[in-house]
C-alpha cells in the first residue's frame, strides 16, 4: 500500500476541542507538513508530541512554494505524512488543497481526520437556516473583485459564509451593504478562544458598529441568504434567465428604465402591493449608508494627506448617485401607495441600476451567455409585448408601430429583429 497523506484538523483555539485521534495520528506520523511550523511546534509541545519532523508546505513566493511542496511530496514517497494548517481543516480556504491534489495525482491514499470547523461553528451559532450555505472563503482584497463575487452570490438562497481580516472588515461590510442590502448577519471572532465574541444584527448595524469599534481578531461572517422571490405566474422565468435577458437588452441599447418592465412582462415576474418596493427602498437606504460611510472615510484620509483629492470627488459622486437612487425608491413607494398598481419584483428593479447593467453587459461580452439567435428571439418578444400594450394596436409587425413609439428606448440596432 502506498504511503498515506493524513489531512488532520487543527483546533480553532481551545485545546480541549482537539480530538484524541488527531493527536494519535500526529504522534505516529514521521513527517508533518505545516502551514507555519512555529504554530504547529507550539501545539505539539503543549500535547507532549516531539517525534515528527516538521516541513513547511507553502510560501507567499511562488517558486519557493513549489520547492516546499516538492519536498513534502518527496517525503510522502518515503512514508506517511500528516498535513495540518494553523487552525481548522487543511485545504479549506488554505493552500493545502494544492498539496492534496498533487498527492492524489501521485496515487497516494488521502485520510481525513476531521474536527472543529470555523464556517460550520459560526453558522450553527448564527441562528440562520443551515439546510444549505455557500462558503466564499476569504473575500478578494480588491474592492472591484470583491463586489463582483458578492454580486455572483447575491441570489443564493442559503446563508453566505466568509472569512475576513480585521483591517479589511470595514471595507468588506461597506460592500456587503451596497451589494446585498440590509440582511441579517452574524459576526464571529476568536471562536472557541477566551475572548470569543458572536454578534447578531443586520449589515447596516454591523457597518455602523465597525466604524466606532476597532475590529480585533479574524472574523467569520455569516450573512442571510437571498429572500425567496414573490409568488409569480405559472411558467415564470428563473432568476438566471431574467438576468441574461436584462444583459441582452442592455447590450442592445434598450433604455434601463424600460428594460425591467419589458422583461418582467415576459418573465411573469410581478408583485402586488407595497412589499417589494419597500424592499427596494430598504436596499437603497442601505446603499446610501454605505456610500456616506465611504465618503467620510475618504474625506478623513484626504485630510491626513493619505489620499488625493480626486478620490474624495469619486466618493462624493458615489454618495450622490446612491442618494438619487434612494429618492427614486421613495417616489416609487409613494406611487404604489397612491395608485395600488402592480410593480415589478424588487430584485429585478435593483438589477437595472447602472452599475448592474454595466456588469451584466461585461459578463455577456466575455462569456456569450446566449447565442445571437436567442437574443433575436428575445428582442422580437419584447417588441411584440410593446405592441400588445399600446392602445389601438392589434398586430405584431414592426411596421404597425407609430414613429413616436419607435423612438427612444424601444429601438434595437438590429434591423432584422
Amino acid at each position: 500500500m502506498p504511503p498515506t497523506s493524513y489531512s488532520v484538523d487543527m483546533l480553532l483555539g481551545n485545546a480541549a476541542d482537539w480530538s484524541l485521534r488527531a493527536q494519535q495520528v500526529l504522534a505516529a506520523t514521521p513527517v508533518i507538513a505545516a502551514e507555519d511550523t512555529r504554530v504547529t511546534a507550539r501545539l505539539l509541545a503543549h500535547c507532549g508530541i516531539s517525534g515528527p519532523r516538521l516541513l513547511t508546505y507553502t510560501d507567499a513566493f511562488a517558486p519557493k512554494k513549489a520547492q516546499r511542496q516538492a519536498e513534502v511530496l518527496a517525503a510522502l514517497q518515503a512514508g506517511d505524512v500528516a498535513l495540518v494548517s494553523d487552525a481548522g481543516m487543511p485545504g479549506i480556504a488554505d493552500p493545502g488543497s494544492e498539496l492534496v491534489q498533487a498527492a492524489i495525482a501521485a496515487g497516494h491514499r488521502i485520510v481525513p481526520v476531521p474536527g472543529p470547523s470555523a464556517p460550520v461553528t459560526a453558522l450553527a451559532a448564527s441562528g440562520l437556516p443551515g439546510e444549505r450555505f455557500l462558503f466564499l472563503g476569504f473575500l478578494p482584497r480588491q474592492r472591484g473583485e470583491r463586489q463582483q463575487l458578492l454580486r455572483q452570490a447575491a441570489d443564493e438562497p442559503g446563508a453566505l459564509v466568509c472569512f475576513e481580516a480585521p483591517h479589511r472588515l470595514l471595507d468588506c461590510l461597506q460592500d456587503l451593504v451596497a451589494v446585498l442590502g440590509d440582511r441579517r448577519v452574524t459576526l464571529a471572532r476568536e471562536l472557541t478562544k477566551e475572548h470569543e465574541e458572536i454578534w447578531h444584527g443586520r449589515l447596516g448595524e454591523a457597518l455602523a458598529r465597525s466604524q466606532t469599534q476597532a475590529p480585533r481578531g479574524e472574523y467569520v461572517i455569516v450573512i442571510e441568504g437571498a429572500p425567496p422571490a414573490p409568488a409569480a405566474e405559472s411558467g415564470a422565468w428563473p432568476v438566471g434567465q431574467v438576468r441574461e435577458a436584462l444583459a441582452i437588452l442592455a447590450q442592445e441599447g434598450i433604455d434601463t428604465q424600460m428594460a425591467p418592465r419589458l422583461v418582467a412582462r415576459l418573465a411573469g415576474w410581478r408583485s402586488t402591493g407595497r412589499g417589494s418596493v419597500q424592499a427596494a427602498l430598504a436596499q437603497a437606504q442601505a446603499a446610501v449608508t454605505a456610500a456616506q460611510a465611504e465618503f467620510e472615510r475618504v474625506q478623513q484620509l484626504v485630510a491626513q494627506q493619505f489620499l488625493s483629492a480626486s478620490r474624495l470627488d469619486d466618493a462624493r459622486r458615489s454618495r450622490d448617485v446612491a442618494a438619487a437612487q434612494l429618492q427614486a425608491a421613495r417616489s416609487q413607494v409613494q406611487a404604489v401607495s397612491d395608485t395600488g398598481t402592480d410593480v415589478v419584483q424588487a430584485q429585478a428593479q435593483l438589477q437595472l441600476a447602472d452599475a448592474g447593467i454595466a456588469a451584466a453587459q461585461a459578463r455577456l461580452a466575455q462569456t456569450r451567455l446566449r447565442a445571437p439567435a436567442d437574443a433575436q428571439v428575445l428582442l422580437r418578444q419584447v417588441r411584440e409585448a410593446i405592441l400588445r400594450g399600446m392602445p389601438g394596436s392589434t398586430g405584431s409587425s414592426l411596421s404597425t408601430m407609430p414613429a413616436s413609439a419607435g423612438s427612444g428606448c424601444c429601438c434595437s440596432r438590429r434591423a432584422n429583429v
